[in-house]
């Protein structure tokens, strides 16, 4: 397994099945937050701000998609949220986000293929950080994410500047689920990487969704 954060990267963003990345993300779990470190850690951190922001209610039901280690949730948790789940792909990325002990709930599931995971409108906010990124998750997730929140729930992404300009049909589809873009923000991590902070507000169905 590459050892440098660079190596590592390369590693995790090549392109394989569903299983070898889940996988990958099992055999990198118990140093990922080591070997991140600080440098990474800005933008979960941001994300999980601009959730509370945009969701003042401590006691909304969150789902942190893709939470992998639980650095999100680690933020929501200092920030006095009580009722956030956390799902993921990797069993032991769960595991390592389960000691932490800020979550009230644990899911193992692909964002990618498991639709029917949750039913619908089930959560007040969803944050998803570091996912939604080359050869992991794209716009079968954010459709999902759409699926299992509620109306007028808040959704917060964290995506990289650069990858989410590159991808035209990623962007296509934001502009196609019943989301209204609130605030953008940009944090930098390693030093020199932009990671866009997203967050939306979905649309209450209004007359015309009942004519359709």
């Amino acid at each position: 397994m590459p050892r440098s954060v660079d190596e590592l990267l390369s590693w995790i963003y090549e392109p394989v099945e569903r299983d070898v990345l889940a996988e990958k993300y099992d055999t990198w779990a118990s140093t990922y937050d080591d070997d991140l470190g600080a440098g990474y850690r800005v933008s979960p951190i941001a994300a999980a701000r601009a959730l509370a922001r945009a969701l003042p209610g401590r006691d909304s039901r969150i789902l942190d998609a893709g939470a992998g280690t639980g650095l999100c949730g680690e933020e929501l948790h200092e920030l006095g949220w009580t009722n956030v789940e956390a799902v993921d792909m990797s069993a032991e990325m769960l595991a390592v986000s389960r000691r932490k002990g800020v979550y009230r709930d644990y899911h193992r599931c692909d964002l990618e293929e498991d639709a029917e995971f949750f039913p619908a409108a089930s959560f007040d906010g969803i944050v998803t950080t570091g996912v939604i990124t080359r050869n992991h998750a794209g716009h079968r997730s954010v459709r999902n994410m759409d699926r299992w929140l509620k109306p007028d729930g808040a959704v917060v992404v964290a995506i990289l500047r650069d990858y989410l300009e590159s991808q035209e049909e990623l962007r296509e589809v934001f502009t196609t689920v019943p989301w209204t873009l609130e605030t953008v923000n940009t944090v930098t991590i390693f030093d020199s990487t932009e990671v866009g902070i997203y967050t939306y507000r979905k649309r209450k169905p209004g007359p015309q969704d009942a004519e359709r």
